[in-house]
């Protein structure tokens, strides 16, 4: 897990403003896909807004949402961890609700 963990953590930050990167096959099971996006005004110059958003899913549903997450402080880290555990898992749309 800390291994994979810290592979998306370098790739989260080499990644540019307002761009996403999906992983596959996330989670203790596997069974995770998560879509994780660059804040747009992500600065690669001065590291400003180094932050990222990240929604799974799970069997095709979005099961949890994180938004600004800092990717160098330990943050993303953490997220990632409670991810692949499937741990709290919250998203942010009301549940029972149509778009």
């Amino acid at each position: 897990m800390e291994e994979r963990i810290n592979a998306i953590i370098k790739d989260c930050d080499n990644l540019q403003a307002d761009y996403t990167m999906k992983v596959t096959e996330f989670g203790a099971n596997k069974n995770l896909t998560l879509y994780i996006c660059k804040d747009c005004d992500y600065d690669a110059e001065t590291g400003e807004s180094n932050l990222v958003s990240i929604s799974t899913k799970k069997n095709d549903d979005y099961v949890d949402d994180t938004d600004n997450t800092h990717v160098l402080d330990g943050s993303l880290y953490k997220e990632l961890e409670r991810i692949w555990n499937y741990r709290d898992f919250e998203t942010s749309e009301p549940k029972g609700v149509i778009i």
